[in-house]
């Protein structure tokens, strides 16, 4: 081993960190503007968020190493030799994750073996040591880099431009509301109607307005879509921070002498704090502790195989703050914030409460502007059209990369949670408009109700990112404008898009926008045509896209949506037709049916919840996953039709997702189920000619209930629900909650157990929540590093990776507690890892 001096040694920690962790961080952040406008970051945060990263991070690494020279020079050495095998490994597996599509296992592996490899050679070659001491000069350009000369420089140096504002002489009420991610098809029957059973409000709005049945977006990104809304200027390719140092000229800033705002922006920072901030929101300009987490989510999703971070990690493509939702926002509908809380779920968490923030600040009176961004029917998908939720339900379908995959059965099913979430956007709709004529303002109202672009459903296509083959559904929209005192409906084909609608304001309201706009009215005389859609989304010829207008506005996913979910019949009864479809609703005592194959068992997520169902709950086990184990292969290719309370309620394929195969997931309709206890049965449908039988499935039984009691003496135990009592016994399993967060209607719980003695995974875990049980199930995740670290391979199934439904309301993420349970029958509560607090456990 080849000895340097301990400032060498604390320039090649530089280096490497840099190499490992800033560099991987930095790549991801520089183009994403958006990130540190939802953060309201400036460049006081910048500058902080690159010194914390650059040299924060080997300064602490390096004081570890000079406080253990102290006692030793040769410990000290084993240590820093232990740092850099650590940041190579670390690197190298990023590299790996972007560059190859290996299984996470073998990308794991991999990058462990270039990490030791690479630190043999770092200890043994003064050459490579030499590269690491001139690369340490690295540290210092990356932040540089990245404040000075990236797209994140346009937040600080965008120059100062007055804001122009007018005074507006009439006093006409303006409502503008954009959802999010909205294709039109959605809303549409086979005759390019709105569906006005399916979706009853946005009908009897179209009955009342404009109804612009070609429209389309001018950007499939939000952060230049809404901002286009908002100013009727066209994007160009440069990223321009959304927020008022890069739009000064908008709706707002023009309204802002003249008019009572409640505005809520989810994405975008266009309206200045002195004109849109409200009473829930702080005074604080940024949350650190949010910001440092958030990005420490995103660095370990670079880190983990995309595999292992969908399972693990909080997503962090469903917003730009906020991933791992924190103490103050707990679930969509249990949600008791704080001050603090308040300005997170105003972004993209907790979709319910922010409508329901804005609906309440919607005022009597003219000149009042009420506009409204929010993530829906945005992924992800929990919503019912009555405005209840149901837990489970991840992004299967799509690939690491954003594409969705070839199994079509998993594009349709999320496009069944997509029209059954765009129905609760329907019911917020009809609230909206129920409150303007509780105020008296309705038919004054200019109402423009709109998206800022879709999202694509379409096997081997990219779900959001513009192409080719998704045009059509990622950039048709709706788009409805009720003029005052309109009271008519009246569809218009003309080539309108979303960068028209301030334009249209303006007419309306016979104000002259004091800057030049781009878009044009949409209601007024000698409309042009448009025959050519021209984008351009980012630099670059592979950025500029020309389509053919009629074919992107011309619906050619509406068969394909009709095919698959029929219309004109009730969203609460929605169904996914396909293969063996004519078994769903029939009775079971109406069919054909085998013995039990006990040989073949079913476990169902939710088959606990189902045991007791309150109809009029905020959350419904509607959404049902699980697995089949058993399967000969010949019974693998065969449909499974699940059945509910003595009826077929969905028939469905088995399918593999993660690596785990005979998976199946189906949405039944909420109508299904009946108050109390739900029978669910599960069978194998076999085809024989044109014969169909169906062979029962043995159901796993649900784990059994628990409660915490105290024995003789004042120990703990926990005492099952079928008097099964088991003692709690620190130190006999082994293992630690890694992760403890609440997102929408979900508890996410993520971590591992062993029997401490056997080295074998433990038969249960065992979940409280303020004293109460909240849930019960066994390992279920794969845990390699946990198998290798022990040197046990049988550790390597006892990982477990809970979504559970929320009911923990008004308790703390604090008050939940985990217990492992060995085959012996002796249980221990595990701890949250050391790399999380308690405090943090939320935060994750």
């Amino acid at each position: 081993m080849l000895k340097r001096p301990f400032i060498i040694d604390a320039l090649h920690l530089f280096a490497l960190c840099s190499f490992a962790v800033a560099q991987p961080l930095y790549d991801l952040l520089a183009p994403n503007v958006e990130f540190f406008v939802a953060h309201r970051a400036g460049l006081v945060e910048i500058l902080i968020l690159a010194a914390g990263v650059s040299f924060g991070l080997p300064l602490i690494l390096i004081g570890i190493e000079a406080i253990v020279g102290l006692a030793s020079s040769r410990a000290r050495q084993v240590l820093h030799i232990g740092f850099v095998a650590v940041l190579i490994a670390a690197g190298a597996l990023i590299a790996i994750n972007r560059l190859t599509g290996l299984q996470p296992q073998v990308a794991i592996g991999l990058g462990l073996a270039t990490g030791v490899l690479l630190t043999v050679l770092y200890t043994r070659s003064a050459v490579l040591q030499r590269f690491c001491t001139i690369a340490s000069a690295f540290a210092i350009f990356l932040p540089i880099y990245l404040v000075g000369f990236t797209p994140l420089s346009s937040i600080y140096r965008s120059a100062p431009v007055a804001a122009k504002s007018a005074e507006i002489g009439t006093s006409t009420p303006v409502v503008v509301v954009v959802f999010d991610e909205f294709n039109l098809t959605g809303l549409l029957n086979e005759r390019q109607e709105i569906d006005a059973i399916r979706f009853p409000n946005f009908a009897a709005l179209a009955g009342d307005a404009w109804w612009f049945r070609r429209a389309t977006a001018i950007n499939p990104a939000t952060i230049k879509a809404v901002p286009a809304i908002l100013t009727g200027l066209t994007p160009g390719p440069e990223v321009v921070p959304p927020s008022i140092a890069g739009f000064p000229n908008n709706l707002f800033t023009w309204l802002g002498s003249s008019y009572r705002f409640n505005v809520t922006e989810t994405v975008t920072e266009l309206c200045p704090r002195t004109l849109c901030r409200t009473s829930d929101e702080p005074e604080n300009r940024v949350d650190l502790k949010l910001m440092a987490s958030d990005l420490s989510i995103i660095y370990l999703h670079t880190l983990l195989p995309a595999n292992y971070a969908s399972m693990f990690l909080p997503p962090i493509d469903n917003g730009w703050n906020g991933f791992a939702v924190n103490k103050s926002a707990q679930s969509d509908h249990d949600a008791d914030e704080g001050e603090d809380g308040k300005a997170h779920l105003r972004r993209n968490k907790n979709r319910a409460e922010i409508f329901s923030s804005f609906l309440s600040r919607v005022e009597a009176g003219d000149k009042t502007l009420d506009f409204l961004h929010f993530l829906l029917p945005h992924s992800p998908y929990v919503y019912l059209p009555s405005g209840q939720a149901y837990p489970g339900g991840a992004d299967e379908g799509v690939l690491p990369n954003a594409v969705w995959s070839d199994n079509e059965y998993l594009v349709r099913l999320q496009y069944q949670r997509f029209l059954l979430q765009a129905g609760y956007a329907d019911k917020l709709i009809g609230d909206l408009i129920s409150k303007l004529k509780q105020l008296g303002k309705y038919e004054k109202s200019l109402i423009v109700v709109t998206a800022d672009h879709g999202k694509a459903f379409k096997t081997g296509v990219l779900k959001r990112t513009l192409s080719e083959g998704n045009a059509p559904e990622i950039l048709q929209i709706p788009l409805f404008v009720k003029l005052p005192n309109q009271s008519e409906g009246k569809i218009s084909d003309r080539p309108v898009s979303n960068l028209d609608i301030l334009p249209t304001i303006g007419d309306v309201l016979a104000a002259p926008i004091p800057w030049d706009v781009h878009g044009i009215s949409m209601t007024g005389e000698n409309f042009p045509d448009r025959d050519v859609l021209k984008l351009q989304t980012r630099k670059g010829p592979e950025g500029q896209f020309t389509f053919d207008r009629a074919a992107v506005t011309s619906f050619p996913r509406l068969s394909w949506k009709v095919d698959n979910f029929g219309t004109e019949t009730p969203l609460t009864a929605l169904r996914l037709r396909g293969e063996h479809y004519d078994l769903v609703g029939k009775s079971v005592l109406a069919l054909p049916i085998d013995n039990h194959l006990e040989r073949v068992v079913v476990s169902l997520d939710v088959l606990g919840e189902l045991g007791n169902v309150d109809p009029e709950a905020k959350s419904l086990p509607v959404y049902w996953h699980g697995e089949v184990k058993g399967l000969s292969e010949s019974e693998k290719g065969m449909a499974l039709a699940l059945a509910l309370n003595g009826a077929i309620e969905a028939v469905v394929p088995m399918y593999t997702w993660n690596n785990k195969p005979s998976q199946f997931s189906a949405v039944i309709p909420q109508t299904a189920l009946k108050a109390g206890a739900n029978d669910f049965r599960a069978f194998l449908v076999r085809q024989n000619g044109t014969d169909q039988h169906l062979t029962e499935l043995m159901v796993m039984a649900p784990p059994d209930g628990f409660e915490i009691t105290k024995a003789i003496g004042g120990a703990e135990t926990l005492l099952s629900s079928t008097g099964r009592r088991v003692s709690i016994t620190p130190g006999k399993v082994e293992g630690w909650v890694d992760q403890l967060t609440m997102a929408e209607v979900d508890l996410n719980v993520v971590g591992w157990a062993a029997d401490a003695e056997r080295k074998v995974p433990v038969a249960e875990i065992v979940l409280f929540a303020g004293g109460k049980f909240v849930y019960a199930g066994q390992p279920n995740a794969e845990r390699p590093d946990v198998g290798k670290a022990l040197n046990a391979p049988e550790l390597t199934r006892s990982g477990y990776n809970f979504r559970i439904p929320s009911r923990i309301s008004g308790t703390a993420l604090s008050s939940v507690r985990v217990f492992g349970i060995t085959e012996s029958g002796i249980a221990s509560e595990l701890s949250l890892s050391p790399k999380v607090s308690r405090g943090q456990a939320a935060t994750r």
